[in-house]
């Protein structure tokens, strides 16, 4: 039988201690595993298809409805480590302030709005009064664009600033040989992007206009009606833990599709009124027609909570030149633990699709237990020793089902070269010199992972996967790691 090990970490887990500029990595005994919930998948999300504005929105620091009317809405930001844009599902703790997110555009530049609560009334932290990409430990604002999302190798333009306006701006070069984070890189672009945000009735308000002209990027002469564009909308909430939230999940890299069009299109906003997790709460989907002939549209809204079975608010009707109706539906269990809301609008016969989005909101009440084994000395097994020039970082353990021998493999360096490798036989209380391994282990970088794989003529080998590099994978090739 096929048996696959390793996906998980072993029974017995590593833990980084920073110890200043030191970094070394340290065994102990691990806490109680807990339950993971199992990842959601659907079709690669098709892009949002949104009108093009008549007019730009007054980037003032306050988003009012009329002049963002005509733009995409959003409810409900996603966790970094949620599940994220391929599959077109975002998932967001309960426990966050509400945020809404606006995308829209005209001829010659993208407009982007975030709105969001500001948690029990708590002042908006900025300590940074200079601009600084470290600003992104204040509450913070940051805006992806990528002008060619469909390519393998791309440029994100990234703008962060907190409540102040102080930040930064950024380059990603996606796909590139040089994976040095763009904030260890000099200063080479500043996109002068317009924007102003304002605290108004307890919501921190933020506009941004991005002209196209602005990125290097993009072709002289290229209007937002030309192919897609990459956008992604996150907001850092600097209460205890912080927590980083984006529009599509992740952080670069992970921007979703946007059209901007000239035909007539519905401008589709979706919003709630309270914290979805927190019953009584009711969805509204606005859909409005910004254009001058008439639009057949037909519209769903979904809504599955974890008590309870699916209900829907759906319609096909016409709307005129500038009308816009709504669809609203209501969570109001009180002992529901997770809300999932899907939102679509399309043609009548479903061939166009102008909007697509769903989102599932999850508790956050549940604090995993904590146990603080820093300071019990005698339970640790120094694996490598850091030094003030050398840095162990983003280990992995394999455990074989003989549940003594074991592998760990790491990276000499943040996101460095991999290769480091030891071996243990007594479950990880002894481990050995550094053993040998392919030279080439040295042209693939950052978070190893090891996998115990048998194939079906029932050899059984160990791999290795990281995440960069010619092919990504290697494969002991002298029997060392091998049983």
């Amino acid at each position: 039988m096929t048996r696959l090990l390793g996906t998980k970490r072993s029974a017995r887990k590593i833990t980084a201690t920073a110890l200043g500029p030191l970094l070394s990595l340290t065994l102990v005994m691990p806490a109680p595993a807990q339950p993971s919930t199992p990842a959601e998948s659907s079709a690669q999300p098709v892009p949002f298809t949104v009108p093009l504005m008549r007019q730009p929105p007054t980037i003032d620091g306050l988003v009012e409805p009329d002049e963002w009317a005509a733009a995409d809405g959003f409810d409900g930001f996603v966790g970094a480590d949620k599940v994220g844009v391929s599959t077109g599902l975002v998932v967001t703790e309960n426990g966050q302030g509400q945020v809404r997110g606006y995308v829209g555009a005209t001829d010659d530049a993208i407009h982007v709005a975030v709105v969001s609560r500001i948690p029990d009334g708590t002042p908006l932290k900025a300590t940074f009064k200079q601009d600084t990409w470290e600003a992104v430990g204040d509450d913070s604002i940051e805006v992806f664009v990528n002008p060619t999302p469909e390519k393998e190798q791309r440029v994100d333009y990234h703008r962060l600033f907190n409540s102040l306006g102080f930040g930064a701006y950024l380059v990603h070069e996606i796909g590139s040989a040089d994976q040095t984070p763009p904030w260890l890189k000099p200063a080479t672009w500043r996109g002068d992007w317009p924007m102003k945000q304002a605290v108004h009735d307890g919501w921190w308000h933020a506009e941004v206009t991005i002209p196209l002209a602005s990125m290097p990027g993009v072709a002289p002469g290229r209007k937002a009606t030309d192919g897609a564009w990459g956008v992604n909308l996150c907001r850092t909430w600097q209460k205890t833990p912080m927590t980083w939230s984006s529009l599509f999940g992740g952080y670069a890299k992970n921007t979703r599709s946007f059209r901007f069009t000239q035909a007539p299109t519905p401008a589709v906003q979706v919003s709630s009124d309270g914290l979805a997790g927190d019953p009584p709460v009711t969805f509204v989907m606005r859909v409005f027609n910004p254009s001058a002939s008439p639009l057949e549209v037909k519209a769903a809204l979904s809504l599955r909570q974890s008590t309870r079975p699916e209900s829907a608010s759906t319609d096909t009707f016409t709307l005129a030149a500038g009308e816009a109706r709504e669809l609203r539906i209501k969570a109001d269990d009180l002992a529901t633990t997770s809300v999932r809301l899907d939102a679509v609008v399309a043609s009548p016969d479903g061939t166009v699709a102008w909007y697509d989005r769903a989102t599932r909101w999850i508790p956050d009440t549940q604090p995993l237990p904590v146990v603080d084994l820093s300071e019990e000395t005698r339970r640790h097994v120094v694996i490598a020793p850091g030094t003030k020039d050398v840095y162990q970082g983003h280990p992995t353990t394999l455990l074989l089902p003989d549940g003594k021998t074991m592998f760990c493999v790491w990276t000499n360096g943040h996101g460095g070269p991999c290769g480091p490798l030891k071996r243990s036989d007594d479950g990880g209380l002894t481990w050995s010199d550094l053993l040998p391994v392919p030279d080439n282990w040295k042209t693939t970088r950052n978070c190893p992972v090891l996998h115990r794989l048998t194939d079906p003529e029932g050899v059984t080998r160990l791999f290795v996967f990281a995440g960069q590099g010619p092919g990504g994978t290697r494969q002991p090739d002298s029997g060392t790691m091998q049983r």
